[in-house]
């Protein structure tokens, strides 16, 4: 009976999904802060930092889930081997928290700020 090779992945497929599953990590993490933070009375000063840390990370999450699928896409070209569909419902699905975040921050902020000017 012959045994099949598992399919090897490029390392900078690994690479960037690792980097997007961190960034995901830290959206989920300052989210959470943020959250605790309301509960807990941090200052405002800090709640701000959280949200605006929460929106860049929402972006550079978003940016890296589509330099993800980007890749997926030309190594699949390249290879002339199907993308790997696991992969690509993992970056869709980071790709929505990072949006989620990057515009829940955003509204939050604008929000926060008021009438000031």
């Amino acid at each position: 009976m012959k045994f099949s090779r598992p399919v090897r992945k490029p390392l900078i497929l690994l690479l960037v999904k690792r980097g997007v599953f961190f960034l995901g990590t830290l959206c989920f993490l300052t989210a959470f802060l943020y959250a605790l933070g309301t509960r807990q009375g941090f200052m405002d000063r800090t709640q701000i930092l959280l949200l605006r840390l929460l929106a860049v990370l929402g972006m550079l999450l978003i940016t890296g889930t589509v330099f993800g699928v980007l890749t997926q896409v030309v190594f699949s070209i390249l290879y002339k081997k199907p993308a790997f569909p696991r992969d690509l419902a993992w970056f869709v699905f980071f790709a929505l928290i990072g949006l989620i975040a990057a515009f829940g921050a955003a509204f939050i902020l604008v929000l926060a700020r008021g009438n000031s000017v």
